[in-house]
């Protein structure tokens, strides 16, 4: 029920615009660095923004939507940053034409900030930020690395205390690879670093992340990665238990992966539709802005996978925390599907949760 009701819900329409592949860094872990070269010029130009509002008018006044969730993306989406201001306020004005709430996530590695992009995030409504930070200075410098070699921890950090301060919902993610021996130490000095900002004041908006692979096979995964990683994320929460910035995740029964939504779509800056952020290659394009099929073959490859039609999930006792995991390899490789990360966290994730909860009572 929960994963059908997540799969073919009418309430949201959900659209993660890259605006181009271009990236003023060169992150080792990225997995759009590599991913169609021969585009890193090509933006989301004018023409194409008005075939998507067009796609956008006709599946709301179809399906009667009650929102609309546009995530920014890129590259790095603040390149582009009088293109993403245009288009916000073509899509703010279309939301109030067709009576429909309008989201908004912007995903950027924080550094072209200016004061003008901060007057307008801080009077754009509904509108989200997130920006990565991987550690103290030297880590994330070497992490995050400029393609102009430029030191831009101090300058990300600063631009994350003014966004705070202005008002605007800020959340920070911090990557971590399975195999990073200092974890700890990093993790202890950037948050003394964030302790000196208007981070420490806020609840919930620091996100530990792993780094995941990029792999072309399912042979390529590897469970030794994500159970490194899962003790890494224990360590690191029971830790810090008790800071209020650090958010927590909780278990609870999920509807599965989301590019097995029915109105969940990626377009790129040719206005190709995908269906997930890490698959954007030619050959799993599921139609365009101007020719999309809802019930087109490659579409219909999600649409009609379930974890119900695997043996292994439908014994599984976890599945309704899981929902069968990321089904990409399956769909198109018919390599069957990997199981979701929380398979491996989740005996950590309740411990961690009741000492939460006896931290908490102990304080009362």
């Amino acid at each position: 029920m929960l994963h059908n009701e997540g799969k073919y819900t009418f309430d949201t329409l959900c659209i993660t615009l890259i605006l181009s592949y271009n990236c003023n860094f060169n992150c080792f872990y990225c997995f759009q660095r590599d991913t169609r070269k021969n585009e890193k010029n090509v933006v989301f130009s004018k023409s194409s923004f008005d075939e998507l509002t067009k796609f956008i008018t006709e599946r709301v006044t179809k399906y009667r939507f009650k929102k609309l969730d546009i995530t920014w993306m890129g590259g790095e989406p603040l390149l582009f940053k009088e293109e993403l201001k245009l288009y916000y306020s073509a899509l703010k004005d279309l939301a109030k034409q067709v009576n429909i709430e309008l989201h908004n996530l912007i995903i950027s590695n924080g550094y072209l900030l200016d004061k003008n992009f901060f007057e307008f995030l801080s009077k754009a409504e509904n509108m989200r930020v997130q920006i990565t930070i991987d550690g103290p200075p030297d880590s994330h410098n070497k992490k995050r690395e400029h393609k102009k070699s430029e030191n831009t921890f101090f300058r990300i950090l600063s631009n994350v205390d003014t966004l705070i301060k202005m008002g605007v919902d800020t959340f920070i993610r911090i990557n971590i690879a399975h195999n990073e021996e200092n974890y700890m130490s990093d993790i202890d000095e950037l948050f003394g670093y964030l302790e000196q900002t208007s981070v420490a004041k806020k609840k919930g908006i620091v996100h530990i992340a792993k780094i995941e692979p990029i792999i072309n096979n399912i042979s390529e995964y590897s469970e030794k990665e994500f159970n490194a990683f899962s003790d890494i994320e224990f360590e690191i929460y029971k830790k810090y238990l008790t800071k209020d910035y650090l958010y927590i995740p909780k278990i609870k029964l999920t509807s599965g992966c989301r590019a097995l939504g029915t109105y969940e779509y990626i377009v790129d800056p040719s206005g190709k539709i995908f269906k997930c952020p890490m698959h954007t290659q030619q050959e799993y394009c599921i139609g365009t802005i101007n020719n999309f099929d809802l019930l087109g073959q490659n579409h219909l490859k999600w649409l009609a996978w379930t974890p119900f039609s695997k043996e292994k999930c439908k014994k599984c006792s976890i599945l309704p925390i899981c929902m069968g995991g990321c089904p990409f390899f399956d769909i198109y490789k018919n390599q069957g599907n990997i199981c979701s990360n929380i398979k491996l966290y989740y005996q950590n994730r309740i411990i961690i949760e009741y000492l939460q909860k006896t931290a908490y009572i102990n304080n009362v």
